[in-house]
């Protein structure tokens, strides 16, 4: 029989040291991206609000105590809707913006404004611009078009948005540059602009009450 009096086993103080070693880097990463927002503040005015780096697993399979990236945003901004969001990860750095999770009323104003015969192609030409200055659009969609919606409209891939996202991603020894990182940063959200101004002007903040997500989904945002 082993003797347990004697202290904590070798594994026990191995176990320990490696989540001392893992807060401390998690509080790096944190300390890291939060002094990067609060530069951009000079040029994106604002307020700097940080994820929570501990993950919510009471819905989750997943138990694992810390999420793998670490973000932050910039909110609260003058004349816009739109926060500017930054990501560190394994991958490198992300730097984006747009519409993320739009309720019921802005999907609503969106999907009228992209059926509109004018302001819809001035978005589909102002995505189009983004992408041609190195951006990428994503965001949730749906598997087809919306219901009443013709399969075969022209703007049938930005009908099926649930969200409006632009963005840019860098990696390896940029990522690790402070001046690159903040120089992409900023080329990346200037050069989403056009649309956010859109979205700004036809979609605008919801009106509704905030919605209390499914455990279903929670469990998809715990990850």
């Amino acid at each position: 029989m082993s003797d347990t009096s004697r202290g904590p086993t070798r594994a026990a103080r191995v176990l320990s040291a490696l989540l001392t070693a893992l807060t401390i880097a998690r509080e790096w990463e944190r300390g890291t991206m939060e002094a990067l927002l609060t530069t951009l503040l000079r040029t994106f005015p604002g307020e700097v609000r940080m994820f929570r780096q501990a993950r919510d697993l009471r819905f989750s399979p997943d138990k694992r105590p810390y999420r793998t990236t670490c973000s932050g945003l910039i909110v609260g901004r003058p004349g816009t809707v739109t926060g500017l969001y930054a990501q560190l990860s394994g991958n490198g750095l992300y730097f984006g913006t747009g519409y993320p999770e739009m309720a019921r009323d802005q999907l609503a104003r969106f999907r009228a404004a992209v059926a509109h015969g004018r302001h819809g192609p001035v978005l589909e030409r102002l995505c189009a611009a983004a992408e041609r200055r190195g951006l990428e659009l994503s965001g949730r969609s749906l598997a087809t078009v919306p219901r009443g919606v013709d399969r075969a409209h022209p703007r049938r891939a930005l009908l099926a948005r649930k969200e409006l996202l632009l963005g840019r991603s860098i990696s390896g020894r940029e990522a690790l540059d402070r001046r690159t990182a903040l120089s992409v940063a900023r080329s990346t959200w200037r050069a989403a602009e056009p649309v956010t101004r859109w979205l700004d002007r036809h979609v605008g903040e919801s009106t509704l009450p905030r919605e209390m997500p499914s455990p279903r989904r929670r469990r998809a945002s715990a990850s």
